[in-house]
C-alpha cells in the first residue's frame, strides 16, 4: 500500500534519525529504566517528550514518489492542556526528527504549533507546514481570509501545503469550488507551494477536476491496515494524487475488532518504533 509507511526516514536530515532512535526507548515508553533516569537527570524534557508522545495524535504518512515519511499531526487542542504543552510538543517532536506538521484551522492550535516551530529553531526550509481550511471559509474572499488568518498565527508567509478540510461542501459544492479557485490564486501568487483536498470521494474528485485547472497534490483520508480505500487510490494513481493518511495505523475510536493490531502493523511497530499516540483524528 502506497499508503501506510514501511519504513520511517527524515527526508532533510539523515542525523535527525539517528537522534529519533537514540530516544525511541523514552518515547515509545518500552523502556522503564530509561523513562526513570531521564527524568532524574532532566525534569523538564522528560515532560516534553512526554508531551510530544501523548499529542502526537495523528501521525499521517505522506508519501510521494520519491519519499515516505513521518508526519508530526496535532489534533484539536483540548481546553484542559495549556498552549505550552502543544508548544512544547511540537517543538520537541521537531528536535527529535519531525520534518512535517500537519495542522488546521479548526484544531485552534495554530499560533501554538507556530511558536513550537520557532522555539525549535530549525531553518524554515528544512519544516513542511501543512494546515487546512474550515468547512466554514469555504468561498473565494473567505477562502482568501482564512489564509491570512493560519498564515499569521503560524508566523511563516507561505505555507508548504495548504487543504480543504473538513470534506467537500455536498450541499453547496459550488463554495468548495470557489474555495479551491481562491487556493488556485495563493499558489500562483507564491503564498503556498502546494493545494490540495481531504476526505474527497472519487464523485468529488472527478467533478472538481472538471471546473478547476490545478490537480490536487494531495487528498488527505481515512487510509490503514483496516480502510484501505484501494478503489480511491486508484483514482489517485490515474491522476497523480498523493494519498495523505489520517488515523494510518488504526481508525477512531478503535474497535473490539482492532484492539489486536494484524502482523503487518505489528511487525513495522516492532522495526521502525512508531512515536504515534493512540490513533484518534
Amino acid at each position: 500500500m502506497t499508503s501506510l509507511a514501511t519504513s520511517c526516514q527524515s527526508t532533510k536530515n539523515s542525523d535527525a534519525v539517528g537522534l529519533r532512535n537514540a530516544n525511541r526507548a523514552v518515547l515509545t515508553g518500552r523502556s522503564v529504566s530509561a523513562k526513570r533516569s531521564l527524568k532524574k537527570a532532566s525534569p523538564s524534557l522528560f515532560a516534553a517528550r512526554r508531551s510530544a508522545r501523548a499529542l502526537t495524535t495523528k501521525a499521517g504518512v505522506f508519501t510521494s514518489r520519491s519519499r515516505i515519511c513521518c508526519t508530526f499531526g496535532r489534533t484539536r487542542s483540548c481546553g484542559a492542556r495549556p498552549p505550552e504543552v502543544t508548544t512544547d510538543a511540537v517543538a520537541e517532536a521537531l528536535r527529535v526528527g519531525y520534518r512535517h506538521v500537519d495542522t488546521a484551522a479548526a484544531y485552534l492550535n495554530e499560533r501554538e504549533v507556530g511558536e513550537g516551530i520557532r522555539r525549535a529553531s530549525i531553518a524554515r526550509d528544512q519544516v513542511f507546514i501543512e494546515t487546512k481550511i474550515w468547512i466554514s471559509d469555504y468561498g473565494s474572499d473567505a477562502t482568501l481570509h482564512a489564509f491570512d488568518k493560519s498564515a499569521n498565527k503560524l508566523g511563516v508567509d507561505q505555507l508548504d501545503l495548504l487543504l480543504l478540510l473538513h470534506q467537500p461542501l455536498a450541499s453547496r459544492f459550488d463554495l468548495t469550488l470557489d474555495a479551491y479557485l481562491a487556493l488556485e490564486q495563493l499558489r500562483a501568487d507564491g503564498k503556498v507551494r502546494a493545494i490540495g483536498v481531504s476526505n474527497f470521494m472519487p464523485e468529488h474528485l472527478d467533478r472538481l477536476l472538471a471546473e478547476t485547472s490545478v490537480v490536487p497534490a494531495v487528498n488527505q483520508l481515512e487510509v490503514h491496515p483496516y480502510f484501505q480505500q484501494t478503489d480511491l487510490q486508484r483514482v489517485h494513481s490515474e491522476h497523480s494524487i498523493v494519498t495523505q493518511a489520517w488515523s494510518p495505523i488504526g481508525g477512531s475510536p478503535p474497535t473490539a475488532a482492532s484492539t489486536r493490531p494484524p502482523t503487518t502493523t505489528r511487525r513495522c511497530s516492532r522495526s521502525h518504533a512508531s512515536t504515534a499516540g493512540p490513533p484518534r483524528r
